[in-house]
């Protein structure tokens, strides 16, 4: 069999053990059968020493070792559990090194330094607390070698000092491969499972990518036929009968909304699929501010909300016109949403080379969870804020999107009971003062 073959094979083994884990659990599984790899040839060469001396319990200890350790894949297929494989490998391998040292000096035999292995293995295979009781176990082995020698409690060895020494000098040398190996094998699983997280991250991206480059592309196929339906609703309604017009206004309205939600998935998704173009034109912050703010006041009055504007500073900000427009509408439209009969207030400022516009209410209220994914697309409070209030959870994703593409950025602050401030900062223009 050659070398590709023998590789091939071990692989097939070892897909063969972990097939059962957890995808998170994977990597340890790899790591415990390549540690057994690694293990098995030393176990097997000193039990076949140990029986040409005719030290036959050394042999068996060391044998059984050999089987337990080289049973880890058996155990990983049946027990789906590579933490308690790595239990199981630790233990195995600590029966083998007691009774060695036992019979063979106590603190001075070879295969105490084994014990090293034992902690190795423990912490990378089944954790950083079976690690910490693993190297426990090996320190309270070694009290115990150190207190059965100063209370003569040892017994003699049972080989002569020369032979002794060629055992120390293989069970260095075999310590020194198998850490080796450990090493190798923990690198080769670690390089492995990065390499697959990449790749699915990596598909991930390109699954994402594709899903909004094709919203992108539908924009004309489904905002066309709404618009059409909005239309002919509109002008089916100037010629009906006061029976018909309540209802071609609910299909308006039903049309009217469906865009806007339609609009939102879309706006996102171009952003996403970097379709959508942002200018960067000097614009008077205040004005646009009044216009946006006038043209809410109707909404706002609706829920009986107080609408205030607080303008300070120069207000030259460079931004898409458009979309900040389209943020700042968004932001007042998510403040009345959670807001009856208060106050909201819009604070345009300066700030060091910034200019910062602040959206105030006096609203219901998040937690510090929901701040945390307020931003995120399709996020909504709660499920009673979407039964409740409605809408896509789209308009603050969208905020944070078009902000960052304009050179800024966006951030909300909220308490309980006492309502929520978002902020936008962004680029000031940069005026020069006449000579």
């Amino acid at each position: 069999m050659n070398g590709n073959a023998v590789t091939t094979t071990l692989a097939q083994l070892e897909e063969w053990a972990i097939r059962g884990l957890p995808a998170e659990e994977r990597w340890r599984g790899r790591a415990a059968v390549r540690f057994a790899l690694g293990l098995v040839p030393w176990g097997a060469l000193f039990a076949v020493v140990f029986a040409a001396l005719g030290q036959w319990l050394l042999a068996g200890s060391l044998s059984a070792a050999a089987v337990g350790v080289g049973s880890v894949g058996f155990v990983l297929r049946s027990t789906r559990s590579a933490r308690f494989a790595g239990h199981w490998l630790t233990t195995s391998l600590l029966q083998s090194l007691l009774i060695p040292a036992w019979l063979l000096g106590g603190l001075q035999a070879a295969c105490v330094p084994w014990m090293a292995a034992c902690v190795v293995a423990a912490t990378v295979l089944a954790g950083r607390a079976a690690g910490v009781v693993w190297a426990g176990i090996a320190m309270a082995c070694t009290a115990a070698l150190l207190a059965a020698h100063l209370t003569g409690a040892l017994p003699e060895p049972i080989v002569e000092l020369r032979v002794v020494w060629a055992l120390a000098a293989l069970a260095h040398s075999g310590l020194f491969a198998v850490v080796l190996a450990m090493v190798l094998a923990a690198d080769a699983v670690t390089a492995q499972a990065r390499a697959e997280l990449e790749a699915a991250r990596s598909a991930a991206e390109a699954a994402s990518h594709a899903k909004s480059d094709f919203l992108a592309r539908m924009s004309h196929e489904l905002r066309t036929p709404l618009n059409a339906v909005i239309g002919y609703a509109e002008l089916m309604a100037e010629a009906a009968g006061p029976q018909d017009l309540q209802d071609l206004h609910r299909i308006r309205d039903a049309g009217n909304l469906l865009l806007t939600v339609v609009n939102d998935v879309l706006d996102l998704s171009k952003v996403e699929a970097d379709r959508m173009d942002f200018r960067r034109d000097v614009l008077d912050l205040h004005a646009l501010v009044t216009e946006v703010v006038d043209a809410a006041r109707p909404v706002m009055a609706g829920r009986q909300n107080q609408l205030i504007t607080v303008l300070e500073g120069g207000g030259r900000v460079v931004a898409d016109d458009l979309r900040l427009r389209q943020c700042l509408t968004n932001l007042l439209s998510n403040a009345d949403k959670f807001t009856r009969g208060g106050e909201i207030k819009v604070v345009a400022r300066d700030s060091g080379g910034r200019v910062q516009v602040e959206v105030h209410d006096s609203g219901v209220g998040m937690t510090a969870e929901q701040v945390a994914r307020v931003f995120e697309p399709f996020a909504q409070a709660t499920e009673e804020t979407a039964r409740t209030h409605g809408g896509t959870g789209l308009g603050l994703a969208i905020v944070r999107r078009f902000v960052e593409r304009m050179g800024g950025s966006v951030h909300a602050r909220s308490e309980v009971g006492v309502g929520s401030v978002f902020v936008l900062d962004l680029p000031a223009a940069i005026t020069h003062a006449p000579a």
